[in-house]
């Protein structure tokens, strides 16, 4: 029952991404900071294009806090080695 709902999900998605990219198809240029080149093609590849950027940039702000959460996980989980002359160190 729940893999069903899933592929429906996935199917709904589906229809609704294809009916904005059928939606977005005509042609438009694209002038990047008053240069004299100029870029076309259909709104939705530059839809498309900037928001996978956008991911690109997200998870590359992130990559450090993972590390870093990665390493303090490791650290927790370590177990405690023993000091060779017992608790107190007499």
């Amino acid at each position: 029952m729940i893999r069903s709902l899933h592929w429906l999900f996935r199917a709904a998605l589906f229809v609704v991404v294809l009916g904005f990219a059928l939606a977005n198809a005509e042609i438009v240029e694209v002038h990047f900071l008053g240069l004299d080149t100029v870029w076309r093609a259909p709104l939705v590849v530059f839809l498309a294009g900037f928001f996978a950027a956008g991911m690109i940039v997200g998870l590359l702000a992130l990559t450090p806090k993972f590390y870093a959460q990665r390493r303090e996980i490791e650290r927790l989980t370590r177990k405690p080695q023993s000091s060779p002359t017992g608790a107190h160190g007499v």
